[in-house]
């Protein structure tokens, strides 16, 4: 039977990303069998690109890097979200945010698109 809604779920504290910089996302994610009850095992996502934009991860018996690149609002917080789809076991490893300096040009176009 599919669950409805994945049955774990595990969310990271807020990242406060500093003004005028992009946030970098890797990882280390292992999904041994892919449990049972989902179409997607595992889901990867954060809360500026929302589910919508999820790394999924349906088999990986050894490490498999991932990595998401995102523009915050100026002055803005960015939380992950790991969800384990159905039934099973996954890991995830390494998780690391870094902050990358966005060019002037791109700053000032971040600016006006969250106005």
């Amino acid at each position: 039977p599919m669950l409805p809604t994945p049955p774990v779920w595990v969310t990271s504290p807020p990242i406060r990303v500093p003004a005028g910089h992009v946030v970098e996302i890797t990882g280390m994610a292992r999904v041994g069998e892919v449990p049972i009850g989902s179409p997607d095992p595992l889901l990867i996502f954060d809360s500026v690109g929302g589910e919508e934009s999820a790394i999924r991860v349906s088999s990986a018996p050894s490490w498999a890097p991932f990595r998401m690149v995102r523009a915050a609002p100026p002055g803005g917080e960015v939380r992950v979200t790991i969800a384990l789809g159905g039934i099973g076991r996954a890991q995830v490893d390494s998780l690391t945010f870094r902050f990358v300096p966005m060019r002037a040009n791109a700053v000032a176009q971040a600016a006006l698109q969250s106005r």
